[in-house]
């Protein structure tokens, strides 16, 4: 008999993984995957479209057709955040001493937790990709190997570049060498540090071995531990010791980190708003191992952050412990050699205001951008400091900063291209706080928008139905449109009302993305937070119930009207609705009124594949009512009185 179900570790939406269960020949197993759908078979490959938890249920069948057992358990999807791991490239060999097809590429995970590394992306300088289909999970401290054979990525000898990139479209990590690779000479990452060595350690911890003065290349170096990588060598070659020595020097002093936003007094707990940003402007990544911060009372050493290619990094006070004062304070930022890289003074900073650098100047912006592209849209004055004025020598000058946000129709804003500035007008059809608290939604004639606003300082009087405008940055999130609000006020509120739902079939929801649809149909799958509308034509659209504070019951068969927002993650369009009172069920003539959905009792069927644990219909029972009766009845018995019979076997 089988023990138990199988399931994988890590289940994410939209990727292919197995799901099985040990079993015997002569015996048949049917899956109910929670989901609304169903499979059949001792192993089976599924995919989730949504994050939620299912219940999979598989029912165990002797060639009789008699039940001979039932399993059930519980899968967790969820959606991970790519920023959170630490995939990197680790190793290349672009000139074995054999065929060149035994060339490869090596990817480490720096990080804690096991990842799966279906999806992602190797690409090469000519535009080469190999994407890793399948499940591939790779451990806390494990390597992957990428053989020619497999990606047909063939690494130049002369000069390549190599990039890893997430399923999420964001670069996770890039290498490039502009030298000629020996043979089997592979270049690895050494504490940071791409460097040749003569011993590949393919799927093992790099080591380096050299036996020539190759030179370090300034810009192949990215990170503060080139000295300790450089003092290995010396120890090996002491003869060129002086030469390494200086070129490490010039690997630090060409890297240039730069102070980029300083927060000192936000608009709440200074302890755990105020942060300091740096900016990466250079096309590879920087190790900041051995660089400090400072406001020449209190020192934060870096030890493993890096800073990603033209990113930027955000040290927190409550990570590095440095108050920044309000009446004024200097900070600076120290490489490894003790050098001064970059400095910035302020004088009396006002309340929630950002210290930020922006057209080659420090300047005051009420816009608080962490982690972001800086932006000053509002300037009435402008306070220059260079890094020798002190607060007595502050000079002011007053300074008009001319942003043209063109108004046009949320159709037209969703044609232009992401960083236009652009203002639109539409009617408020999700609050913000519905999705998230950083989202609303708007709509006008013409179409739907997400509006994102990172600081949630959402005008008071905003009200569903009420007609916005909105100036502010075009965006995508997940391959969705969307305006992002730099300040409350680039939101202007107005006294009118629109905004109604627009009634349409299932489907044409698919081609009102950000808007606000009402939508006819039966529920034939019900799970966790999402349920599956089907129309007479079978069309389907999934229902996200996300939002909804408190979960209610719905049979299947139900034939509802549901209003919510379309709304697109990555390939999937569903519809999100935003209360209890956007669902309601269509009733006959003879009910005065419909039943409230959360009063309703759920009547999930044993079976719902429609196959051989297909259910009788609705209308099959009005219209047989007694025969019907009379059949289900003495099949419920003589089902149960056999099912009770082989479990006491």
């Amino acid at each position: 008999m089988a023990q138990s179900i199988v399931v994988p570790d890590i289940v994410e939406p939209n990727k292919n993984y197995e799901y099985s269960i040990g079993g015997n020949s002569g015996l048949q197993y049917y899956w109910d995957m929670g989901d609304g759908s169903q499979n059949q078979g001792v192993a089976i490959q599924h995919v989730y479209d949504t994050a939620g938890s299912y219940s999979i249920e598989v029912l165990v069948v002797n060639d009789k057709l008699l039940l001979v057992d039932e399993y059930q358990t519980v899968v967790t999807v969820e959606e991970r955040s790519y920023d959170s791991y630490a995939i990197v490239l680790n190793e290349l060999l672009p000139n074995p001493s054999g065929p060149d097809e035994t060339e490869w590429i090596e990817v480490y995970n720096a990080g804690a937790a096991i990842v799966d590394l279906q999806g992602w992306l190797i690409r090469d300088a000519a535009g080469k990709e190999y994407m890793i289909d399948g499940s591939v999970m790779i451990p806390s401290n494990g390597y992957v190997v990428i053989e020619r054979a497999d990606s047909k990525i063939a690494l130049n000898n002369n000069a390549e570049r190599v990039v890893l990139i997430a399923p999420d479209g964001v670069v996770r990590d890039a290498v490039e060498y502009l030298d000629s690779a020996q043979d089997d000479v592979s270049y690895a990452r050494l504490e940071g540090v791409w460097e040749w060595t003569r011993t590949p350690t393919k799927k093992s911890q790099n080591v380096l071995t050299v036996n020539t003065t190759r030179p370090v290349q300034p810009e192949q170096q990215s990170s503060a531990k080139d000295l300790r990588a450089v003092e290995l060598v010396v120890e090996e070659q002491e003869d060129v010791s002086a030469d390494v020595i200086q070129e490490a020097v010039d690997v630090f002093e060409s890297v240039e980190i730069v102070l980029s936003e300083l927060y000192p007094a936000p608009d709440g707990d200074d302890r755990a708003l105020e942060f300091i940003e740096l900016y990466n402007p250079h096309a590879f990544e920087v190790s900041l191992a051995g660089w400090s911060l400072t406001d020449t009372k209190r020192t934060y050493f870096f030890t493993t952050e890096v800073v990603p290619a033209n990113e930027y990094l955000l040290v927190e006070r409550q990570r590095s412990k440095i108050a920044l004062n309000n009446t004024g304070d200097t900070v600076m930022l120290v490489n490894p050699l003790g050098d001064i890289v970059d400095v910035s003074t302020y004088a009396q900073a006002p309340n929630d205001a950002s210290w930020s650098m922006y057209n080659d100047m420090w300047q005051w912006t009420e816009s608080v951008t962490p982690e972001e592209e800086n932006y000053v849209p509002y300037v009435d004055e402008v306070v220059l400091m260079s890094e020798k004025t002190t607060s007595d020598e502050v000079v002011s000058v007053r300074s008009v900063v001319q942003e043209v946000y063109p108004g046009m129709s949320i159709a037209a804003a969703k044609q232009r291209a992401p960083g236009t500035l652009v203002t639109v007008t539409g009617s408020v059809a999700a609050l913000p706080g519905t999705f998230a608290k950083q989202v609303a939604y708007i709509q006008d004639e013409s179409s739907g928008m997400q509006v994102y606003f990172f600081h949630a300082d959402w005008p008071q009087e905003l009200e569903l139905g009420q007609v916005v405008q909105v100036a502010g940055e075009l965006s995508e999130a997940y391959g969705e449109a969307r305006v992002k609000v730099r300040q409350a006020k680039d939101i202007v509120l107005t006294s009118e009302i629109g905004g109604q739902p627009e009634e349409v079939l299932i489907k044409q929801a698919y081609e009102h993305v950000g808007r606000l649809v009402t939508i006819a149909g039966e529920v034939v799958a019900y799970s966790g937070s999402a349920m599956t509308l089907s129309d007479d034509q079978f069309n389907e659209l999934i229902v996200r119930t996300d939002a909804l504070s408190t979960k209610f019951d719905v049979r299947e068969g139900a034939s509802l009207y549901i209003t919510g927002v379309m709304r697109q993650r990555g390939d999937v369009i569903q519809l999100y609705v935003r209360s209890v009172d956007d669902i309601e069920e269509v009733v006959s003539a003879d009910k005065q009124e419909p039943m409230p959905i959360s009063a309703r009792t759920v009547t999930i069927s044993s079976d719902k594949s429609g196959g051989f644990f297909g259910t009788f219909s609705s209308a099959w029972v009005l219209a047989y009512s007694s025969v019907g009766l009379c059949i289900g009845i003495l099949v419920f018995l003589l089902y149960t009185t056999r099912r009770h019979t082989i479990r006491n076997y």
